[in-house]
């Protein structure tokens, strides 16, 4: 979950988004059988706990409203002007702010 939230500025919606390799890699990494990752459970307190502990270590935290409403600002005086593509507009945005989405 922490190298998809590093990638992708978010995490994963369920295992369905992590490739085998990737499973297969990690779980050598941590001496846990591939296997065992099918047990993880995609909602509930252990994930939270475990998001929690990435936002911690990355420097992020889970964004307001009053977060919501600068960023709006933030997209209609700077980012929206120089790109239209979503994706850079996102990364730009990223590069910014240090708060995330809950999930």
């Amino acid at each position: 979950m922490l190298k998809f939230y590093t990638r992708h500025g978010r995490f994963p919606r369920g295992r369905s988004e992590l490739g085998d390799e990737v499973v297969e890699h990690v779980a050598k990494q941590v001496q846990v059988p591939a296997s065992e990752f099918g047990f993880y459970e995609w909602s509930g307190s252990t994930i939270e706990y475990h998001r929690g502990q990435i936002r911690t270590h990355l420097g992020f935290r889970v964004c307001t409203t009053a977060d919501a409403d600068k960023v709006t600002v933030w997209l209609a005086e700077n980012g929206a002007h120089a790109e239209r593509r979503p994706e850079r507009v996102r990364d730009e945005l990223l590069k910014t702010r240090r708060c995330s989405s809950p999930s």
